[in-house]
């Protein structure tokens, strides 16, 4: 027997343990690398939505600023003496609500009053940093205006339709995004009224591009909506016109929409919620498949809000990795539950070869009782610890009588039976401490250690005769056994163990001379009698 042939593969057991520790490792790895990325993406979201926030905060502020300032200029614009006197002076020239006509229009570019008024309105276009100033009489046709010396000029058009003209008519200021009609450019569009001896003479109107509200517009990607949910600026232009879930333009009428936007149906912009695990709530806006964060500041005082998306390109970089890491981590845990696995089968195999090569070098195989070998350790350390305390121990010698005729009568497979049955007679007589070893044959022996006194020795060798002699089934027959055992003490008998061994083996052949089925002890004076 060696280690290489004791290798075999291994039980059920141990297969089906081995596959669950690696089912186990894999979803320990997978829960584990899951919560550190949901824990990893929980921060990168948080401190996006944080600065998201800034942003949007920014943003607003910056646009309020902007309006807050633009939104006096038509009412700075209206008290002045150069409009009050045209509109005060002028309200005959008002054309139809419909629009003026080619001959009103040239009468208006070439009126020297008007002519001035539009030289003071492009100055101060250019000081107060707004796009367009432009005067409307009372009938909503545009009069003057300080784009006059330029192409696509807004002398002429009428804003009758305009919900800022017609608030000014009620003596109200008003902000309204709208396309220019002459332009073609959106915008926002401030009205302030003018009164001429109580009525209303007509209404300044300022009008900033949209692109020229917020440079922090174009800093992050950001747009603006009006009350009626339409994103009417975008860093990304693709965005404008279209409307945001659950906007109320919905609720406008055709008329409306297409006076303000020029268009009567609008787009919904895609916001989808998108998960991840964690306790954020990330959104995938239009069609990206990256995350985002938005970010809402509120302009309420001009009806518009101020939104801030900011995509978060590291989560799904995250996401990748951590697929990467979990199979890493699984192949790497796999590898080493494997490796560990085989280390461990290798390492019980060795022991379990390691086990049976001390047993068949000390036990004897047919009875598995000691060996001559292992007794001899057994017998040393009884003399050993007998020395040591000073108490006696005793040792048992003895063989079956006739044992011979057996194996030559009724066979080996016989013998071999007897000598089990022997073996299992004599190691019911005797204490868990006490040892009993097949020498080799028929012989056998006891090694009795700190035993008290000579009685209970004596006492053991006679209860080993009488098992032995009890009938026994053997081979279909009822067989009885006689046995010849020898008694010695040490150190009463011998100081040592080669000569305690002597004292015990002449006892027993004292007893076998007796005529056998007896025990006798060395050096008593006499015999032992037979049962």
């Amino acid at each position: 027997m060696n280690l290489i042939t004791d290798l075999r593969p291994p039980g059920r057991r141990a297969l089906a343990a081995a596959a669950l520790l690696l089912v186990a490792w894999n979803l320990c790895a997978w829960v584990l690398v899951e919560r550190y990325y949901v824990s990893r993406a929980d921060a990168l979201i948080a401190e996006e939505q944080r600065l998201t926030e800034i942003r949007a905060r920014d943003l607003a502020g910056s646009i309020r600023r902007n309006l807050h300032y633009i939104s006096g200029v038509p009412e700075v614009i209206a008290q002045s003496r150069e409009v009050s006197l045209v509109l005060g002076h002028r309200t005959v020239d008002a054309a139809p609500s419909g629009g003026a006509d080619k001959r009103m229009i040239e009468r208006w570019k070439t009126d020297p009053a008007l002519q001035a008024l539009d030289r003071y309105l492009a100055i101060a276009q250019g000081n107060l940093d707004v796009d367009i100033l432009y005067v409307a009489n009372r009938a909503g046709d545009v009069i003057a205006a300080s784009d006059w010396n330029r192409a696509g000029l807004s002398i002429g058009t009428s804003v009758v339709d305009r919900e800022y003209f017609k608030s000014a008519r009620d003596g109200r200021r008003k902000l309204q995004y709208a396309i220019g009609k002459s332009t073609g450019v959106p915008g926002l569009f401030f009205s302030s009224p003018v009164m001429a001896q109580g009525r209303f003479a007509g209404a300044v109107v300022a009008k900033i591009h949209m692109p020229n509200l917020s440079f922090l517009l174009d800093q992050s990607d950001a747009f603006l909506t009006d009350a009626n949910g339409v994103i009417i600026m975008a860093h990304n232009r693709a965005l404008e016109m279209q409307v945001l879930p659950g906007a109320p333009i919905g609720a406008v009428d055709e008329h409306e929409k297409n006076v303000r936007y020029h268009r009567s149906s609008f787009a919904q912009l895609p916001i989808a919620p998108w998960s991840y695990g964690g306790g954020h709530a990330p959104v995938l806006l239009g069609t990206s498949t990256v995350p985002s964060v938005l970010a809402m500041r509120a302009i309420p005082e001009y009806g518009l809000q101020a939104h801030v998306n900011s995509e978060i390109a590291a989560i799904p970089a995250n996401r990748v990795d951590q697929w990467r890491f979990s199979v890493l981590l699984a192949v790497s845990g796999s590898l080493l539950i494997v490796m560990l696995g085989a280390a461990i089968a290798y390492l019980r195999a060795a022991a379990r070869a390691k086990a049976r090569l001390w047993k068949q070098a000390h036990f004897d195989t047919l009875t598995g009782l000691p060996n001559r070998d292992l007794f001899r350790q057994r017998l040393t350390d009884a003399v050993g610890q007998a020395r040591d305390s000073g108490a006696p121990m005793a040792l048992l010698l003895g063989d079956i009588d006739g044992f011979k005729e057996i194996n030559d009568t009724l066979g080996h497979d016989a013998g071999d039976l007897v000598l089990q049955h022997a073996a299992q007679q004599i190691a019911s007589c005797v204490r868990q401490t006490d040892t009993v070893a097949r020498l080799g044959g028929d012989e056998f022996t006891v090694v009795l250690p700190a035993v008290g006194n000579a009685q209970r020795a004596t006492q053991i060798a006679q209860e080993i005769v009488a098992r032995l002699a009890a009938p026994f089934p053997l081979l279909g027959k009822v067989a009885r056994l006689s046995a010849s055992v020898g008694v010695a003490f040490f150190p009463e008998d011998a100081g040592d163990i080669e000569a305690l061994l002597k004292r015990a083996d002449q006892a027993m052949y004292a007893a076998k001379q007796q005529g056998g089925n007896r025990h006798a002890r060395f050096g008593a004076a006499a015999p032992a009698l037979p049962l």
